[in-house]
């Protein structure tokens, strides 16, 4: 009767690599559920950021504007009042 060989491989190095592709898929399973979790919060700062970056970036263009409005408003009271004036002359 002939004997058979039997090789024993240890399956320490592939258990540690499941376990680390284990680790790995909880860890962005994780992250994933901390955004899905945090949406609105998530959402309200994102939001933020681009009104944040819109104002910086028009900051100059946005001045001139708030001025040139500020200027014409006065200059609407101004013709009001003056308007008001001649009409109270004529009656």
């Amino acid at each position: 009767m002939q004997s058979r060989s039997i090789e024993l491989v240890s399956l320490k190095e592939q258990l540690v690599l499941i376990a680390d592709l284990i680790k790995d898929a909880n860890d962005e399973i994780k992250t994933h559920n901390d955004i899905v979790a945090n949406f609105n919060a998530e959402k309200s700062d994102l939001i933020q950021s681009i009104w944040k970056y819109i104002i910086e970036e028009f900051r100059t263009d946005i001045a001139k504007y708030l001025s040139d409005k500020g200027g014409l408003e006065t200059r609407i009271t101004a013709l009001q009042t003056q308007l008001t004036a001649k009409l109270t002359i004529l009656h």
